[in-house]
């Protein structure tokens, strides 16, 4: 079913990111490179986040962000689509959204005082369980495919979640 957000990942929408990434990046960079980099800002960003350089954390925390625009418009510019990147970056986007996350509840001192940060927990709680169902059942498949299992692919609206 598509969602308005299926919009943002359209061939006209993209192309902009797809001229930019064949041009700019070198030809050995493939999109394997650039999700195993967002994976490998991941720990960087938990130890800023320790050592409390929440301006470095939130830069490279948004440097992995924008880093995610550019793997699959490279991977399908330049025809390098593969099964190992479509597996690995639903886990990279998880790794690199949820890990900085309960990073800072861990670090942070909410303490449970406030109604915000007790019903972010909850959201926050709910939405990690989701997506850990959803990246079991996308591996199983890759793992185990059958003739009746289609795929769980992400739409526009996972980008903006």
């Amino acid at each position: 079913m598509a969602t308005p957000f299926d919009r943002l990942s359209t061939p006209e929408n993209e192309r902009p990111i797809r001229v930019f990434v064949d041009r700019v990046l070198p030809r050995w960079v493939t999109p394997n490179h650039v999700t195993f980099l967002r994976l490998g800002l991941v720990p960087i960003i938990v130890v800023c986040m320790g050592l409390q350089w929440w301006g470095w954390a939130c830069a490279i925390f948004v440097s992995a962000m924008l880093l995610d625009l550019v793997d699959g418009p490279l991977a399908r510019v330049r025809g390098q689509v593969t099964t190992l990147g479509a597996a690995l970056d639903p886990v990279v986007d998880k790794a690199a959204v949820f890990i900085p996350f309960w990073t800072w509840v861990f670090l942070s001192d909410l303490s449970m005082k406030s109604d915000v940060a007790v019903a972010l927990v909850i959201a926050a709680s709910v939405l990690t369980c989701i997506e850990s169902a959803l990246l079991a059942i996308r591996i199983r498949t890759l793992i185990r495919p059958t003739q009746t299992a289609s795929p769980v692919s992400a739409n526009g609206a996972g980008k903006v979640k």
